[in-house]
């Protein structure tokens, strides 16, 4: 039976934290720019898991949540339709998310003409560029290398006003 104590301390958790389920991530290590500053990679399950396998967890981003801001973690008892463990995190209400994600544009968009004035150099531009895509202008723009691999990466804003970076693939490093 469960005591005054832990009944106590876990209506606490409940709220003063966000609960997040979802399938943890190795980091990918070394250069990568969102592995630096102590981040955790999950992809989240963006559903209520009522099914087991939970087949809500295949989504198309990755989140990146400083290890900081991780309250705790449990085991959920539930998998993934992938076959994954299910994890709870518990987080930080303030906690800054940094949300990843992969998108496909045609060869032609992404050779589209240079911006205004860009050559493609390492470092950042402080103006709104073009999205090579045609999508919404983005608050910054930079170059990073990793994996051998030299990125565009574009800084906007989501729908909710979370900060979403989006990466182009533009040559080798």
């Amino acid at each position: 039976m469960e005591t005054f104590e832990q009944a106590l301390t876990g209506r606490v958790e409940r709220a003063t934290t966000v609960r997040v389920t979802a399938v943890p991530l190795e980091g990918p290590g070394g250069d990568h720019p969102l592995s630096r500053g102590d981040r955790v990679p999950i992809i989240p399950c963006l559903c209520v898991c009522v099914t087991d396998p939970c087949d809500c967890c295949d989504g198309d981003s990755i989140w990146w949540i400083t290890n900081g801001s991780i309250r705790k973690r449990e085991s959920s008892g539930r998998r993934s339709s992938g076959g994954e463990d299910l994890y709870t995190y518990y987080v930080d209400p303030d906690a800054e998310i940094v949300v990843e994600k992969i998108s496909s544009a045609s060869a032609r968009a992404l050779t589209a003409p240079k911006p205004k004035g860009g050559a493609r150099t390492p470092g950042r531009i402080d103006k709104c560029v073009p999205f090579p895509t045609g999508g919404p202008s983005a608050l910054r723009m930079a170059q990073e290398c990793a994996g051998g691999t030299l990125w565009d990466v574009y800084e906007t804003v989501d729908s909710d006003g979370g900060t979403v970076f989006i990466y182009h693939a533009v040559g080798s490093c």
